[in-house]
């Protein structure tokens, strides 16, 4: 596979457990909450969390989401791969919904993955009120959304990984 460069802002953290807890939905409210705290300074773009430990890796998605979904995927892969990661949430303001006739939205989006393919999403209609948020989770047997996650098992498949050079400040 040919090597592929992306320039992405990436930070390293200690974990807050108290901001962003363990348990499945407090973190989805804690990642949902941030999002509508952001959304009060503009539109974020969207971000990327990979919670291992006490430490989170947050990764700014802008430059990325330009490219084919194809890539964009194989990325979080490499970052959901590394064998130190309990979960990745993927958040900001995305495009959501579009069956049928209804057009798709753009919303505020929380959707977090585990590496035994558990996952929990949340969102908002940007302009609505934030208590109308609608959640589902494997957990209560929806089906994954379409065009999101997945990216635990599909680096299981590829093997895809992750070079980071932290001296130079850029991530491959």
């Amino acid at each position: 596979m040919s090597e592929e460069r992306f320039k992405l802002r990436a930070y390293v953290a200690p974990r807050d457990r108290d901001r962003f807890p363990e348990a499945d939905e407090s973190l989805g409210r804690a990642l949902i909450s941030t999002v509508h705290q952001a959304l009060e300074k503009g539109t974020p773009r969207p971000g990327f969390f990979a919670f291992r430990g006490d430490e989170m890796d947050r990764f700014d998605l802008g430059p990325l989401m330009r490219a084919p979904r194809r890539r964009r995927d194989l990325f979080l892969a490499a970052i959901a791969g590394r064998s130190d990661i309990e979960c990745v949430a993927l958040l900001g303001v995305l495009r959501v919904g579009g069956s049928g006739a209804r057009p798709k939205a753009r919303s505020a989006v929380v959707y977090l993955e585990w590496p035994n393919n558990r996952w929990w999403t949340a969102w908002t209609p940007l302009g609505a009120e934030k208590n109308e948020l609608t959640i589902r989770s494997a957990m209560d047997g929806w089906p994954r959304p379409g065009g999101v996650g997945g990216w635990f098992s599909l680096h299981r498949r590829t093997g895809v990984r992750l070079r980071v050079h932290p001296t130079s400040g850029q991530v491959h």
